[in-house]
């Protein structure tokens, strides 16, 4: 069967570099006929002191006044992808805007607005550090809102701002990490195909999914998502201000969890009807400080 990009990245995964090329590789063979795709451009709105969307790159804006509306949806990875079925902005560029409005003066407020289901290991870290920098800062207040799904990494990414909401109907967390190895060797063998391996040193390229998964391998594999984990639970607490002891007790066990479940467990800080109730909120405030 051919795997789509989704389904392969779906949550963050650790799979090999030469197992997840072949797969990436049967999808666009497959998708060979259809006309190319560029992955997208990190969507982003700006609304004035009056909530009037304001476009972007206009030359006079209102010093501090404005709140900027960033989004973050669909499969996470770092450089983004496009397939004519899906496609998904790189946590690069969505971290290099959020730096952008940051600087930008006439922009008191950025929310971050997630849809996702998670991601790739890579350039979830470095995204999460992005948006907490910019809360530590204080330059520019930042808040994310789930809307409709915050999960694995995109709760990694979501938490580290200075305040996390979601949609009554939302779905949070999933706070740990998977991979999975393939084995083509019976299948190769069926069809006739034998394959002789050659390396040097003993360890390269084992995770070609040609040949069984060993005892040492699994072990391998195991290791590399412990670490991760680990990675991700030290995270969560730094974002949110808990022990590491209070993410994996309290914050779902690997599960998603209901807006109202996250709200107890201190994994968000409150429930919004939509994005634009925290944007509102957001203006008012920015209006009551410029007074």
């Amino acid at each position: 069967m051919i795997h789509s990009l989704s389904s392969i990245l779906c949550q963050p995964m650790m799979l090999e570099r030469s197992h997840l090329s072949s797969l990436i590789a049967e999808v666009l063979a497959e998708s060979r006929s259809q006309p190319r795709q560029t992955v997208p451009s990190v969507a982003c709105t700006l609304y004035g002191a009056d909530g009037e969307l304001i476009p972007l790159g206009r030359a006079s804006r209102d010093e501090g006044g404005m709140v900027a509306v960033v989004h973050l949806s669909g499969v996470t990875t770092r450089h983004g992808y496009s397939t004519w079925t899906s496609s998904s902005v790189g946590t690069l560029e969505i971290g290099r805007a959020l730096q952008r409005l940051d600087r930008d003066k006439s922009v008191a407020a950025i929310v971050l607005a997630i849809d996702s289901p998670g991601g790739t290991v890579t350039g979830t870290a470095e995204l999460s550090d992005v948006v907490f920098g910019i809360r530590e800062s204080g330059n520019t207040k930042i808040v994310a809102i789930a809307d409709s799904m915050m999960a694995s990494a995109a709760c990694y990414i979501g938490s580290a701002a200075s305040e996390v909401y979601a949609t009554p109907s939302a779905t949070v967390g999933s706070i740990g990490v998977i991979t999975s190895y393939s084995d083509f060797s019976r299948y190769l063998e069926k069809q006739g195909v034998t394959q002789t391996i050659v390396r040097t040193p003993d360890l390269k390229a084992r995770f070609s999914g040609s040949e069984p998964l060993s005892v040492a391998m699994r072990e391998t594999m195991q290791a590399s998502v412990e670490d991760a984990y680990a990675t991700f639970t030290q995270a969560m607490a730094r974002n949110r201000g808990v022990s590491v002891a209070h993410v994996t007790k309290r914050f779902g066990g690997g599960e998603t969890m209901t807006s109202q479940q996250a709200v107890e467990a201190g994994l968000i800080d409150g429930i919004a009807s939509s994005p634009d109730e925290i944007i509102g909120s957001l203006l008012r405030d920015a209006s009551t400080r410029r007074r």
